[in-house]
């Protein structure tokens, strides 16, 4: 009998590592905690998959990087999924050659890039279920001490009674969230400040959000670092900064409906 076809949205995480998922862009593909939620499409007329992000655009063969890519028909755009270990070897049409995570590696910002096949576990891949998503307006509350939310400036970020509305957009090509006020100014990345600066594209102003404790820790694609509420604090203008992640509550925040 034929394999049983795939088909969806989905994350590619590394079978040895499945917490560090494939997320593609336009410069090429890296291992990341939050990943790409890609788009898993039979291909009538090969037999093969195309591999997109929500924008439309797919996964392209471009050399040995794997990128994101207008669609154009040709081959470099086709992708085989043939069972390996528990996972899936993710093989390129256009170049024989299958996706790699580079010299193994299983850390946030590891190359993905196309290498022959080894057998190797860093070319096996499982198919991973995307998170629900969140989209629209919240304030984003401290949830031991639910009262108290962000309230976002140009200076950074502090704990309130009222808090910022805060508009939650998922990004489309990245799987990851920008976070807004009403003017259009987005949260961003800023040394260990999350600030309000103009939007410019950069992955500064793109945040992951993962379930944890009955909320979220929200994560900071450029630094690796997470909103923390500086010191465990939970009274009125308390510094919210960015800080390594250590699984405490002054890390885990909630959304409540504006």
């Amino acid at each position: 009998e034929p394999p049983a076809r795939i088909e969806g949205e989905y994350r590619i995480a590394l079978a040895v590592a499945p917490s560090m998922c494939v997320s593609a862009a336009a410069s090429g593909s890296s291992l990341s905690r939050w990943g790409s939620v890609l788009s898993i499409e039979p291909d009538a007329g090969s037999g093969l998959y195309k591999i997109k992000v929500a924008d439309g655009r797919a996964l392209t063969a471009v050399g040995r990087a794997a990128a994101l890519r207008d669609v154009d028909g040709t081959d470099s755009q086709l992708w085989s999924l043939t069972e390996a270990d528990g996972g899936y070897v993710v093989g390129s049409r256009s170049t024989g050659m299958v996706l790699d995570s580079r010299r193994a590696g299983t850390s946030e910002g590891n190359e993905v890039r196309l290498e022959r096949a080894n057998g190797t576990g860093a070319q096996v891949w499982t198919m991973a279920e995307p998170p629900a998503r969140i989209e629209g307006e919240y304030r984003i509350a401290l949830a031991v001490a639910p009262s108290m939310c962000v309230s976002a400036a140009a200076s950074g970020s502090s704990l309130s009674r009222w808090g910022s509305v805060l508009s939650i957009e998922p990004d489309a090509g990245s799987g990851l969230y920008k976070i807004k006020v009403a003017d259009g100014r987005a949260l961003t990345a800023v040394g260990r400040a999350a600030a309000l600066r103009d939007v410019d594209g950069t992955d500064s102003q793109l945040w992951s959000l993962t379930e944890a404790d009955g909320g979220y820790v929200v994560g900071s694609r450029s630094t690796g670092m997470v909103l923390d509420s500086r010191r465990a604090g939970t009274s009125e203008g308390n510094e919210v900064r960015l800080e390594r992640a250590n699984g405490t509550g002054a890390q885990v925040w909630m959304f409540l409906a504006k």
